[in-house]
């Protein structure tokens, strides 16, 4: 099953790393909901925030807060945040959810060194297993892991996310020896000439995050294919409601 609307592709901004705004997003005017993933113990956390080892701690940066969970017990570090780890949300729990319903755009955080190889791995056997491999793109700006996951699973829509000019600078030399046509690109990054190359390479393009309805219609005149924004109401003004075709 494909999950299409008739304009843009509408990507709710980290609404799948709570359990209530996954529910707000999988009835909301999205095709994809943004999902963060980080491998923990031999499972697949659903957290934008970071771990302390073993103790049940998460810690993220202040600019996150709001956006990306739930915590109702924090503990304001300059521009971090502490806050205990409670109920955590699992892959397979949200993949369950969103099944048939909406997709989902996953984003896989952290470094995993020599471990990256068997985690791509179990990634693309979990989509497998759950069928959720149409409804599923992933994303990252951890490209070893991302080439990996291509390696493991061709046929699964991967996205290389660029967010800085040192990045972009990276991708564009990769470009010369391996034919990626799918990315995640930082609005600020967006200029008219680069987006004419990229399009014109028959490359995908999301951009992060929109929360400008005047912005997003600027960057779709552009060429972007796929606006990620924090607001659902920003996503519900860019086009019809999302509708479900099943593929023959």
């Amino acid at each position: 099953m494909a999950f299409t609307s008739d304009g843009p592709v509408r990507i709710a901004h980290g609404f799948g790393n709570s359990r209530r705004r996954l529910s707000r997003a999988l009835i909301g005017p999205v095709d994809l909901v943004e999902t963060d993933v980080r491998f923990q113990d031999g499972k697949m956390a659903v957290r934008h925030e970071r771990k302390l080892g073993p103790l049940p701690i998460l810690i993220d940066e202040k600019s996150s807060l709001g956006l990306k969970s739930e915590h109702r017990c924090r503990l304001p570090l300059w521009r971090w945040f502490m806050a205990l780890q409670r109920n955590p949300l699992f892959l397979q729990e949200v993949l369950a959810k969103a099944k048939d319903r909406r997709g989902l755009l996953l984003d896989l955080k952290g470094q995993y060194g020599d471990r990256e190889e068997t985690l791509a791995q179990a990634l693309a056997e979990m989509l497998e297993r759950m069928g959720m491999e149409e409804q599923a793109t992933i994303c990252g700006q951890n490209w070893p892991l991302l080439d990996h996951l291509r390696a493991a699973a061709p046929h699964l829509k991967v996205h290389y996310s660029i967010g800085s000019a040192d990045q972009l600078e990276a991708f564009q030399a990769m470009l010369e020896r391996d034919p990626i046509r799918r990315i995640c690109l930082k609005q600020s990054l967006i200029e008219d000439p680069l987006i004419e190359r990229l399009k014109g390479l028959g490359i995908t393009i999301y951009t992060w995050t929109v929360d400008d309805l005047w912005r997003a219609h600027e960057l779709l005149e552009l060429g972007v294919d796929g606006i990620i924004s924090n607001s659902l109401e920003m996503l519900g003004l860019l086009g019809e409601s999302p509708r479900r075709q099943r593929q023959a």
